[in-house]
């Protein structure tokens, strides 16, 4: 059974929190969660420690999965914060992109969800629009749809995405921020019909915009992104 480097961070102010999908997905193609978060870790503080930990993890995995939470710091790509900011966790920033960089150059994969593909993006240079619905792009936030298909998506045929999800044509929303600038490291693979980017990658690494952890009960398709990264 692989083992896959897991993230997760604070849900509020009360709790953090590792959505049961992501495990269920992982357990459905052969793949064993380990579980790593910044609990109790201070960015001012623990800095030195958060990046062992996040080295020490890929170490020892097959390969990692970023998962989803609340908004990334937007100090880390040059912005002050807007008014539109939910819940802050830096300490889950530090962590997560010391995750993504060390697991890119060891060649391990990584597949990157929501917020996940968001700090992948910052994580190489990349920045967001801290809220899409103040930039004019609405609908994006439909958390009474999280289990269903809610816009479509368009992939580039080309990509490694469009050979992975074959068949996969829309899907679910549940995020306000998204990518402006993308990071030169990545290319993107799929848009929605705004054009945003709804998913990124580079050898080795898939960020998507959506949450195919609460799909693949309701459409097997949804497990192939899991089959890659255990594969």
């Amino acid at each position: 059974m692989k083992k896959i480097t897991t993230t997760f961070g604070l849900k509020d102010d009360y709790q953090y929190a590792l959505y049961v999908g992501y495990s269920n997905a992982l357990a459905a193609v052969g793949g064993k969660p380990l579980p790593i978060s910044s609990i109790g870790l201070d960015i001012e503080r623990d800095i030195e420690e958060i990046d062992r930990i996040a080295k020490d993890a890929v170490f020892n995995s097959d390969a990692v999965m970023i998962c989803g939470g609340l908004d990334v710091d937007p100090s880390r790509y040059g912005e002050a914060p807007s008014s539109y900011l939910s819940h802050l966790d830096r300490a889950r920033d530090q962590l997560e992109i010391a995750v993504i960089q060390t697991a890119i150059q060891e060649g391990k994969k990584v597949l990157a969800i929501c917020r996940g593909m968001q700090i992948l993006n910052v994580a190489l240079g990349g920045t967001l629009h801290q809220d899409l619905e103040s930039i004019g792009i609405a609908g994006h936030a439909i958390w009474d749809r999280e289990a269903e298909v809610v816009h479509p998506i368009t992939i580039d045929p080309k990509s490694e995405l469009a050979k992975i999800a074959t068949t996969l044509s829309g899907v679910n929303s549940l995020h306000h921020q998204g990518i402006k600038d993308l990071s030169p490291s990545l290319k993107a693979s799929a848009w929605s019909q705004e054009g945003l980017i709804e998913a990124v990658e580079t050898e080795g690494v898939i960020g998507v915009q959506w949450h195919p952890e609460r799909l693949f009960s309701q459409d097997s398709r949804n497990l192939a992104l899991f089959e890659w990264l255990v594969g």
